[in-house]
Parts: structure tokens; sequence; C-alpha cells
């Protein structure tokens, strides 16, 4: 992966480690309610996509591209200057604008294939975990859109998951455009500018295996070659014994930096960060 990083992004940007305690109790005090997650683990893993987003997002004004339920946009509300989120359905946004939809904050609802704002309205567009949902036709027109409403020089990052590793992890209907880093490198260096690529949990399938030795499937008992304390810490952080742990949790999805194509295509997870072409 050959790229120029330049100075107003940062090439090993990386999210902070540790949150406060009033951050995780705003996160906590917002989970509540939310009809989109049956559990904190993938409650978490969006908090930590947006919580890296964030801090390419302040004092700007930022679109929020697919928002869901709302509760993204607020998070970057905490950074930007404003935020507006958009989502194809009426039901998320109505969420949206009842619970979220404070000074600063705006809801519509939109097709982000179609996007009906001026141009070169927004500093900065965050969209996360929205890519795989599109018809791949539609790709194209995706792009289009963010990028005829993104500022010359402006910011998008974008997650979505690597194909060829979340395909061997879970199973998703809707998710019907999953892309491996490849196609995804080049679709995005093509694109845009200086774009800077990220990972979420790096070598998912080496841990997977390893997780299945300390599980009950382990049918040679594999696991009691493994010291109980390291077993222990181990099976915590490929995903289990999670309760009451929400910092844990976000730690567990952190954002790392891509040292190379290699790296990426062992993770579940790609983000780009990448600037608007001038």
């Amino acid at each position: 992966m050959d790229t120029e990083y330049p100075e107003n992004m940062p090439a090993r940007f990386e999210v902070k480690q540790e949150w406060s305690q009033e951050t995780i109790k705003d996160l906590l005090d917002c989970r509540p309610g939310l009809p989109a997650f049956q559990d904190d683990y993938t409650y978490a893993c969006y908090c930590s996509f947006y919580l890296f987003a964030r801090h390419f997002c302040q004092g700007m004004n930022v679109l929020d591209a697919a928002c869901g339920y709302g509760y993204g946009s607020r998070l970057l509300a905490k950074t930007a200057s404003s935020v507006t989120g958009v989502d194809l359905s009426g039901e998320a946004i109505a969420f949206a604008g009842q619970h979220y939809g404070e000074e600063g904050r705006h809801f519509e609802c939109m097709d982000v294939t179609r996007l009906r704002f001026d141009e070169n309205r927004f500093d900065a567009i965050v969209s996360i975990e929205t890519f795989e949902h599109l018809p791949p036709e539609r790709t194209n027109h995706f792009i289009q859109s963010l990028q005829k409403v993104l500022k010359p020089g402006g910011r998008l990052i974008l997650s979505t998951p690597v194909k060829s590793v979340y395909d061997q992890i879970a199973r998703t209907p809707d998710h019907i455009n999953e892309m491996d880093p490849g196609p995804f490198v080049r679709l995005f260096q093509d694109r845009f500018d200086d774009p800077v690529f990220y990972i979420s949990q790096k070598d998912a399938l080496k841990k997977r295996r390893l997780a299945m030795t300390l599980s009950d499937g382990d049918r040679f008992n594999l696991r009691r070659m493994i010291p109980k304390g390291l077993r222990k810490r181990l099976k915590r952080g490929m995903g289990g014994g999670w309760k009451n742990d929400f910092p844990g949790l976000l730690a567990y999805w952190r954002v790392d930096y891509a040292e190379n194509i290699t790296e990426m295509e062992s993770a579940i997870f790609q983000i780009v960060a990448a600037s608007n072409r001038k």
C-alpha cells in the first residue's frame, strides 16, 4: 500500500484506548431503548467506530450518512459544530429526531445514494457500516453522492466489513455489497485524495480458532495446556465475559492503523479516512 499522508490527516492516528467515566456513562445512558441492538457487544462496536470518526470532525459541519436511530450522530455532535443525520428508514429518523434532535443536530429521511443537499455543504461525512447494505450497482451513485455534498478537501470516514473474514464469522443476509481490501483500497485511492486505511480486529480468524480451543468444542481438551489465568484473559479478549465491562468492549473493538494490505485482509472491519478531491 503506497500512500502519502497530508498533515491534516495523520497516518498513525489512533483513537484513545481509555475513555473517561463521563464518556462511558454517556454511552450507557444512551443505550436503553435503542431498537437497533440486541446486545452491548454490537453496540460497543459501532460506538468505537463513531468515537474514532469524531476525532476527524472537530468543529465541523458533519453529515452522518445512514445514521440509523441517531445515537452515532449524538456522539459526533460532542466535537462537531453541527451534525445532520440521514437515513432511508422513516421509523429510524422519527426515533432520532425525538430522542436526539437537539440544537446542532438535525435528521432527515433520505436515500444516501441520492442526497438532496447543496453541493459542497459538509466539511466531513461519516458513514459507519452502510456500504455493505447498498446494491452493488448503486456503489458509484453512493460515492458520487457523497463527493457532491462534501467540500473539496473535506473528510470522509467510512467503515465496512472485510468480506473474506466476515463471511466466515457471521451470516448477514442484508449484507449484499461486502468488499475485500484489494478492491476497497483501489476504490478510494482512485476516487479520493490521501486515503488512510484502518482496521478493527486484526487476525480475527486466528483468534477464533484459539477461542474454539478454549471452548466446549475443544474435543481433545487442549486448553488444559494453557495456564488458567491466561485462559481467562484470552477468553475475555475474544468476546466472552463482558458483562459490566463496557470499557473492555470498546477496547476490544479498537481501531488501529493498517500497516499494509495483509493486515487489512486479516481483520473483521476496514475503515478509510480520505479527503475529497479538490
